[in-house]
């Protein structure tokens, strides 16, 4: 399990930079919305992610996203959703509904 955790982030974070220079405009992207942003963790117990915002969580700090990318490896599926475009933006990586990354440009 702790292997497989490690390529969902390494897909995720692949696609993330991918979709970052895709994406539209958002006027909610500030870095006290992307702060508000709460991320899973890894147990080290279970290898499990714990926590983590769901993406309507994220939606009602950000609004709808302006792309989406999902990616399967070892068959588990992640996707990446960009708010922003390559200036400005805000990626957030889910797996089983839950932000398990995030990154800025910009802000």
């Amino acid at each position: 399990m702790k292997k497989t955790a490690r390529y969902i982030v390494l897909l995720l974070c692949l696609t993330s930079l991918v979709l970052t220079f895709a994406a539209c405009g958002n006027s909610k992207l500030t870095m006290e919305n992307f702060n508000k942003i709460k991320c899973a963790t890894i147990s080290t117990v279970t290898y499990e992610y714990v926590g983590g915002m769901t993406l309507d969580e994220v939606k009602e700090i950000l609004g709808e996203p302006d792309n989406s990318t999902s990616s399967t490896i070892m068959g588990s599926t992640a996707t990446a959703y960009v708010w922003g475009n390559e200036k400005k933006c805000i990626t957030v990586s889910f797996y089983n509904n839950r932000a398990i990354s995030k990154i800025q440009t910009g802000l």
